[in-house]
């Protein structure tokens, strides 16, 4: 699959009798980068735009790979902002738009991941709770089990820690469910571990 492709965008609206036009092109590049993704302007936009243009720019941009496809950011890519044309004075309202447009076409065409946070989870539970908390969490909340040790602090005798890798969303509401499932006394602390590519 070619990892470098382009797209081109034209906004032209007549809002309350005045023109908003502007047309751009995006190319955007698949990197190797699972963390980040990089927002550009070419030389030859930058020399055509006046400072406040190039921040709007930039900034529209940026917001654009931030919001990503349904509200996720993107990452491991490399966008670039190639052409932009107003016909005349910069319409900074058009200009937003054109780009916001562009890059969703990118999304739609490209065939781009979705991607979801992942906690680090730590629980500590009594050993007869074990198995209905490690199957809930692989089962029901596609979490990924990385370690399961006896002697855990705070749980009694004979307490067991549990470390796993949770989606977000399967820890919403999580600590009622731990509660129900170890009679009151498992707990457990989460920490952001980052983005993953959202299964199907």
């Amino acid at each position: 699959e070619d990892s470098h492709v382009t797209s081109t965008y034209t906004h032209d609206v007549n809002r309350d009798g005045r023109r908003h036009y502007a047309s751009v092109s995006i190319s955007a590049t698949r990197t190797d980068d699972t963390k980040t993704c990089v927002c550009s302007v070419s030389e030859e936009v930058q020399k055509g735009l006046t400072a406040e243009g190039l921040n709007v720019v930039t900034e529209a941009l940026g917001n654009s790979i931030l919001r990503g496809s349904k509200g996720h950011p993107l990452v491991g890519g490399q966008f670039t902002l190639t052409q932009i044309n107003c016909e005349g004075k910069e319409d900074f309202v058009a200009m937003r738009a054109a780009i916001a447009l562009c890059v969703q076409q990118l999304f739609r065409t490209r065939g781009m991941e979705l991607l979801e946070p992942y906690m680090h989870v730590e629980m500590t539970c009594p050993p007869h709770s074990v198995g209905g908390v490690v199957s809930d969490l692989t089962s029901v909340r596609r979490g990924e089990v990385k370690e399961v040790a006896e002697g855990a602090d705070g749980v009694g005798d004979g307490g067991v820690r549990v470390s796993a890798s949770v989606p977000l969303a399967g820890m919403l509401g999580y600590s009622t469910i731990l509660r129900g499932k170890t009679q009151g006394e498992g707990c457990f602390t989460a920490e952001y571990e980052g983005h993953r590519v959202v299964s199907e």
